[in-house]
């Protein structure tokens, strides 16, 4: 009978820990402060948010940040940023590989002429490598969320 009552305690213990663990950061102190660190991982890296120090998910920070005036009109720019990045890098993809298309096709019909490939293309080859790299830049570049982050470390 020990025995079970003992498995029971132990099992109980455990459940406390686990659903004290996944409550939500519901109050603050005044004092709180959220960082961001990078975890590289190999050729790879991720993004680890601490609020005293304790790990916390994003949708946790997002939550956090809009309970401020600022740092919630930050999350709102960094949204409609985002849809309008995601929007323009498909339409850059598009250009690129039709691009490319055209260029390869162009390359192709004068094959017997001295010169690289470029050198048959240049317009559409260029037109390819910069909508392309365009959006590489577009993907990288979106800092709201960073500001959002610092507005809500700089609250007084």
């Amino acid at each position: 009978m020990k025995k079970y009552f003992y498995h029971l305690t132990i099992l109980l213990l455990t459940i406390s820990q686990i659903k004290a663990q996944q409550t939500p950061i519901t109050t603050v102190r005044k004092d709180s402060t959220i960082k961001a660190e990078v975890i590289r991982k190999g050729k790879y890296s991720t993004t680890l948010y601490t609020l005293n120090g304790t790990p916390v998910t994003e949708n946790a920070v997002v939550n956090l940040l809009q309970s401020y005036p600022n740092a919630t009109y930050e999350l709102a720019s960094y949204k409609i940023q985002r849809k309008r990045n995601s929007t323009v890098a498909a339409l850059c993809t598009s250009i690129g590989f039709a691009a490319l298309l055209g260029a390869i096709i162009q390359s192709n019909q004068a094959r017997n002429e001295s010169g690289s490939n470029f050198s048959k293309a240049p317009v559409l080859f260029s037109l390819s490598i910069g909508s392309f790299l365009s959006e590489i830049f577009l993907l990288k570049k979106n800092d709201h969320f960073t500001k959002a982050i610092q507005y809500y470390n700089s609250r007084s």
